[in-house]
């Protein structure tokens, strides 16, 4: 042992996790979604063994253990998480802001709600975060990004013009979103809930 090293940094040194998004910041990397497989690459990939080319792993996404994290995360702790408003105004189960809502709400549910409207049906909370499930799936978003994405917001994601992008617009979006300390905490409540 290092005698110029206090204890806590040699305690420090043995627990940390790696590093993850060439972000600089420190946290674990381990997914808690433990259905999922990795995103399947673009191109099938050779195998080691030389017995040809290995198939492709399909992507799977596990909506409903999404949709618990989020709510968790959004509407902790609400007796009535559909009824729910944040701080900032946000609204129902997964905390819908007034402004997305607005620009949302009619290509997604056929009509523009008001928060006073969309905070009283369920259904439409719930037919919301189905749509965007739909978008996360057709971009094929880890949960992570799918996370980040949705609170963040999903911008060009959702412009199909910029679906060649998505994996350059996801990074850029990360850089962004992991820069700021209280996304990092938002991140961490996502990955630590226990069903």
């Amino acid at each position: 042992m290092n005698p110029k090293k206090s204890f806590v940094d040699s305690l420090m040194t043995a627990v940390r996790k790696p590093i993850s998004w060439d972000s600089g910041i420190v946290y674990n990397t381990a997914s808690p979604f433990k259905k999922e497989q990795p995103m399947a690459p673009a191109t099938q990939q050779p195998t080691t063994s030389g017995q040809g080319v290995a198939p492709l792993k399909p992507y799977s996404f596990d909506r409903d253990n999404f949709k618990k994290r989020i709510a968790h995360v959004e509407s902790r702790g609400t007796f009535n998480p559909y009824k729910a408003i944040g701080i900032t105004q946000d609204i129902g189960k997964y905390q819908v802001s007034p402004d997305t809502l607005n620009e949302w709400s009619e290509p997604w549910l056929d009509k523009r709600y008001t928060p006073e409207e969309y905070i009283k049906n369920p259904q439409a909370q719930e037919e919301f975060m189905k749509q965007y499930l739909d978008m996360v799936e057709n971009y094929q978003l880890t949960p992570e990004e799918a996370a980040i994405t949705w609170h963040r917001g999903w911008g060009a994601l959702g412009n199909q013009a910029d679906k060649p992008r998505r994996r350059e617009i996801m990074e850029e979006q990360k850089k962004r979103y992991m820069a700021a300390p209280e996304n990092f905490d938002y991140l961490n409540t996502f990955r630590s809930y226990e069903q």
